[in-house]
């Protein structure tokens, strides 16, 4: 293998190329002339044109026709200046990021479900940010599972949720939970539904659908299929499945279904008379939400104020508090 002294000309021309060299080029395709290139940069008519040169040397290619009227683009420059514009914008966003990061006072990173983002983060933010408003926050949406699972790798620095508390997740990897609130899920019917009037529904009414549930891979999915196999009745066959507590309620009110939904977000104003909680046999016992994180030698602040404020966002909301 040839040692770096050995290198081919045109290799060696390519390693001294700089962002100077596809700037000049960028500014010729918009001031259509050397001499206000050389104005723009700053730079001596000889150093625009030993600029080109040197592109020019390095790709083997004529990137300027110089004519008497003027220098004009080959299709070959056209093409390198729509590549290089790449790198000139990549550069200058890394260079607005590196800028804005020097007034920022730290990054926490949070997973939520949908439902959560919803209803919980915005009053936990709006008091987060009252005491740090300098602090970038990354809110990620996912399933309860791909959450905890970035949660474990140290993608994420808490998710909230409910999670068995003897769940393993992976070796060696411990949570801490602190304690939110309790919720319980309750069986709903969408407005035109049969049971929507009723009083009470019995089990073999309510499996008669047509149901509207999660994936059958969810967490919440798991304990509705617990709930219905501890009452020895058959699975729940699904009309509908898809992901997030506020796209099942939505579709089981427009769709006259039944589904399962958080009995605290079914209070909500918002749902008055279109889904009723139907009083029946099926008990889904789900654990507390929690502010969920994995277990640190040494306190993090920032967590620790984020999950303060989690808490006395939950408080508010039991209060009526608005979002």
């Amino acid at each position: 293998m040839p040692t770096h002294q050995e290198q081919p000309p045109l290799s060696v021309a390519l390693s001294r190329l700089r962002l100077r060299h596809f700037q000049a080029l960028d500014a010729l395709q918009q001031l259509g002339s050397l001499r206000r290139v050389a104005a723009e940069l700053g730079l001596s008519q000889s150093a625009t044109v030993a600029l080109i040169n040197d592109l020019e040397h390095a790709f083997g290619i004529t990137l300027v026709k110089r004519e008497k009227q003027g220098s004009t683009l080959t299709s070959e420059a056209e093409m390198l200046i729509a590549r290089s514009k790449i790198i000139l914008q990549e550069v200058a966003l890394v260079q607005q990021h590196t800028l804005q990061s020097r007034d920022i006072g730290g990054r926490v990173r949070i997973g939520a479900s949908p439902y959560l983002i919803s209803f919980l983060l915005p009053q936990m933010l709006n008091l987060f940010r009252t005491q740090h408003g300098n602090v970038y926050v990354d809110i990620q949406e996912d399933t309860l599972d791909a959450l905890l699972q970035k949660l474990v790798e140290g993608e994420l620095d808490a998710v909230i949720g409910n999670v068995d508390t003897t769940a393993t997740l992976s070796p060696g990897v411990e949570l801490a939970q602190i304690f939110l609130w309790d919720e319980s899920l309750s069986i709903i019917a969408g407005r035109g539904h049969a049971l929507y009037d009723h009083a009470h529904a019995t089990l073999e009414q309510i499996l008669e659908g047509p149901w509207i549930l999660p994936h059958a891979d969810s967490h919440i999915r798991h304990l509705v299929d617990k709930a219905i196999s501890m009452l020895n009745a058959p699975p729940l066959v699904p009309m509908i499945e898809c992901r997030g507590i506020l796209n099942l309620i939505n579709l089981t009110a427009a769709t006259a279904g039944l589904s399962i939904a958080p009995t605290s977000q079914i209070n909500q104003f918002l749902w008055h008379d279109r889904v009723k909680l139907i009083p029946c046999p099926v008990n889904i016992a789900i654990p507390p939400y929690a502010f969920i994180t994995r277990k640190y030698k040494k306190p993090l602040s920032l967590l620790d104020d984020m999950q303060r404020c989690a808490t006395e966002a939950v408080a508010l909301l039991a209060n009526g508090e608005p979002r």
